[in-house]
């Protein structure tokens, strides 16, 4: 039996500027997964009875179907894509209907997986700052400016595990430190990476 189709959904993808036919395709296949429709967080979001599971997501260089509790999957393709500072989503991406209609048994697979995660009623592990990675650059920079490290520490837990995905994304050593120079006014402000 397929999921019900909603109007804000329509809405979404007519009005989205690129990778309407993508979203479309991908939107029937969770349909066609028998997954609940809604519009969560102006995106397309897939429940499963009362839980969020998947959304899909558009972008300049590519659309995805993102999963919530992507990191508790098993990933047997090596497709799945980590999302930005989430610690626990990841992505499916793609980039033309060709590849979303060859690959439809696998994303079906990928589906199944989510829905498997969400009947375990396995949670997401909390990341602590503890567990955090922090660059040996950031470290340096508390080393070598006390006052910089007293903001930072006033920051909320949220803002700080930003910041630590935000310089850790940076390949470079040179990018990581550039990256925490900018930041110093907006942690001194008490904001985070997105100036919020």
């Amino acid at each position: 039996m397929a999921g019900k189709r909603t109007s804000a959904i329509d809405g979404f993808i007519k009005k989205a500027k690129k990778w309407n036919e993508e979203m479309s395709l991908l939107r029937d296949i969770l349909l066609e997964a028998d997954l609940t429709e809604t519009a969560k967080w102006m995106h397309p979001c897939y429940m499963y009875e009362e839980s969020n599971m998947i959304i899909i997501q558009d972008f300049k260089d590519y659309c995805a179907l993102m999963f919530i509790k992507g990191v508790l999957m098993e990933d047997p393709h090596q497709l799945l894509h980590p999302v930005g500072q989430s610690a626990s989503s990841r992505q499916l991406r793609f980039t033309d209907v060709k590849t979303i209609e060859e690959q439809k048994d696998i994303i079906n697979l990928y589906i199944q997986e989510a829905v498997r995660v969400e009947k375990s009623g396995e949670k997401v592990p909390e990341t602590t700052l503890d567990s955090l990675d922090f660059p040996q650059e950031l470290l340096d920079k508390f080393e070598e400016d006390p006052d910089y490290e007293e903001a930072f520490n006033k920051l909320t837990q949220g803002r700080q595990k930003a910041y630590v995905f935000h310089f850790n994304k940076a390949k470079k050593s040179e990018t990581r430190v550039s990256r925490i120079e900018k930041a110093l006014p907006d942690i001194q402000k008490g904001l985070g990476p997105n100036g919020r």
